[in-house]
């Protein structure tokens, strides 16, 4: 039996919905904008890390695998868990738990405490982020109110990430990377402060609702050890122990399916995967952070060892793109969903990424600046722009309310996974090729296996489930 909740789209009275929601969106994607920050700031961190630790670059880089790690792993469970025990506590107590990781992160005095201050972050982000798609999706009926709410969610992101390249580089060069971490936790408690007024509580019924605790554990285990096993791929190639990593995390994943199959109340019912809007677009965000990933990985490459600019200089010189796709996913997009089929939408956006990868592959190792920066300008700023809030919005797309929370993990997990496959093979494809530039050509491919599936039209289209938002 579903849990009921009284959390219900404004669909009927557009100036109730209004009032109701003022100041939602902009409190929730501040959450996301402080989480993208801190992506950005850790890899311009690192470097400076390794000065203050006397360690090595290798070693440090887990600095980002553990919060990837403790995110992707946790993404479902923090859906659904916001779905059973309400999304606006447990909003509020993940950002609490954020800025206190991050607190953590700043004071820690080894490389243990730091790597496991990550981790929390990391865990705490997989509760965060899956719940705030869900607040919004629960508050804006489908169609242009919703629409324009996750354009909003998303070029916060985008203008998170851009922040963090910018100005966290500016922090880290005048006052150390500590304070660039540091910072968060202020912007936690302030979201939080702000959060607990505007955002409306929920009652839940859960008295016959059972958590999926071994499901919850079995697809955690299983993400984590295909992060794991990818992270040590992409850094050392894939040997005995990653090869025995990615086997263990099919099993895991057998696990979790058969699990899913006999249990009452299970953590994502597998009949979720039959609705195909949040099929299609779970895949494709397997795809769009695998290619764009690898991309930028490459392009972060080309200007910091092909045209010897330091880190922060990289970060101005991408602070085009990271301008535009806050411009398209603000304005835009939300626009372009309104008058055209959002899968489309979306795949136009994987499909500039891919054309942007093979210009600059096109260009060989010695492309000049200028077209470093214009590929990445049309990937980062009009692809991700474009297909990042269509798949978000795909993704719950005739998912039954109390059911969004766990929809939004799983499509925020297919992203992550996808960003660390994307990784592995830009990696793969440039070192067996002997050619950096041939990882593009990896980019370009991941991009246009999105395109297909968001393309490739079925003519299976179940109604809504019964409580859909309609």
């Amino acid at each position: 039996m579903s849990p009921m909740t009284t959390l219900t789209a404004c669909a009927d009275n557009a100036q109730t919905c209004k009032s109701a929601t003022r100041g939602l969106t902009p409190i929730v994607s501040a959450a996301l904008f402080l989480e993208a920050m801190t992506v950005s700031i850790t890899a311009i961190a690192i470097p400076n890390m390794k000065a203050d630790f006397d360690s090595s670059l290798a070693v440090l880089q887990w600095t980002h695998g553990a919060f990837i790690i403790g995110f992707a792993g946790l993404l479902l469970l923090g859906g659904r868990v916001a779905d059973l025990y309400g999304r606006r506590r447990v909003f509020l107590i993940s950002t609490a738990l954020f800025g206190l990781a991050s607190l953590i992160v700043a004071l820690a005095p080894s490389l243990g405490l730091l790597f496991t201050a990550r981790g929390i972050q990391g865990a705490a982000a997989a509760f965060m982020i899956p719940t705030s798609i869900s607040i919004l999706t629960g508050a804006f009926p489908e169609g242009p109110a919703r629409n324009r709410a996750l354009g909003t969610f998303n070029a916060a992101g985008a203008a998170g990430f851009s922040v963090g390249l910018v100005i966290g580089g500016l922090l880290i060069a005048e006052l150390g990377w500590r304070w660039a971490f540091g910072l968060n936790f202020p912007a936690s408690v302030l979201i939080v402060a702000v959060g607990m007024s505007v955002i409306p509580a929920a009652r839940v019924d859960r008295k016959s609702v059972k958590l999926d605790w071994f499901g919850a554990a079995t697809v955690a285990a299983a993400i984590s050890t295909l992060t794991l096993a990818l992270t040590l791929g992409a850094e050392h190639g894939f040997g005995v122990l990653e090869l025995g990593l990615v086997a263990a995390a099919v099993l895991l994943c057998g696990l979790f399916v058969w699990t899913e199959k006999i249990h009452a109340e299970p953590l994502m019912p597998l009949s979720m995967l039959r609705i195909p809007g949040l099929r299609r677009s779970s895949l494709a965000s397997l795809t769009l952070l695998g290619a764009f990933f690898g991309f930028n990985l490459l392009v972060s490459v080309a200007l910091q060892t092909g045209h010897g600019m330091a880190a922060d200089m990289a970060g101005f010189a991408l602070l085009p793109m990271g301008l535009l796709c806050v411009a398209v996913a603000q304005i835009i997009t939300p626009r372009v969903m309104d008058r055209f089929d959002i899968d489309r939408v979306a795949a136009s956006g994987l499909g500039l990424i891919a054309l942007a990868s093979a210009w600059l592959f096109s260009a060989g190792s010695l492309a000049p600046l200028w077209l470093v920066i214009a590929a990445a300008t049309v990937a980062g700023g009009l692809g991700m722009g474009l297909a990042y809030a269509p798949l978000a919005v795909g993704a719950v797309r005739g998912v039954e309310l109390d059911r969004q929370g766990v929809a939004a993990g799983l499509q925020q997990t297919t992203l992550q996974v996808g960003g660390v496959i994307g990784i592995a093979l830009a990696i793969a494809a440039s070192t067996l090729a002997n050619r950096p530039e041939a990882g593009l050509l990896a980019a370009a491919l991941i991009a246009l296996a999105g395109v297909a599936v968001l393309t490739r039209r079925t003519t299976f289209q179940p109604s809504a489930p019964k409580g859909a938002a309609q």
